[in-house]
């Protein structure tokens, strides 16, 4: 693969991640609706003790993408590459087990109506395509 089709999936890479990081801190994970009341889960909840850590595992890759688009020689060693990826996925894993336990719980609770907020959404689509735009620029 030629440096700008690498520095196109680099670039695709720090998109996704640093929109998914800015998702997971501003927005809702989840929210729910029963009774006459509402909720969320959040950065403003309890779950902000995992959700702010998964948002700087973004922003981590997010850093290092920039630097691989902007001056690659800046990376000394390769396995800051290596932790990006990682994070990346350890963040998409994170989400999708958090996410099936929410709607488990949420199930088992009867609430009227539930739903996934941006946060989810950001923070799941954002670490895989991070992920799998990385692998893609490192593998080829």
């Amino acid at each position: 693969m030629e440096d700008s089709e690498k520095t196109t999936f680099y670039g695709l890479a720090l998109i996704v991640s640093l929109i998914g990081a800015i998702l997971i801190l501003v927005t809702e994970f989840a929210g729910y609706w029963t009774s006459g009341e509402w909720g969320w889960i959040g950065v403003d909840s309890a779950a902000a003790a995992i959700l702010v850590p998964l948002a700087i595992f973004l922003f981590y890759s997010t850093i290092i993408n920039l630097i691989l688009i902007t001056k690659p020689d800046r990376i000394p060693n390769k396995n800051l590459i290596k932790y990006a990826k990682l994070l990346c996925f350890v963040t998409f894993l994170l989400f999708l087990i958090g996410g099936i336990a929410y709607a488990i719980i949420i199930e088992l609770e009867e609430v009227e109506s539930w739903w996934f907020g941006a946060g989810f959404y950001g923070g799941i689509i954002g670490s895989l395509l991070s992920f799998l735009f990385m692998y893609i620029a490192e593998k080829y």
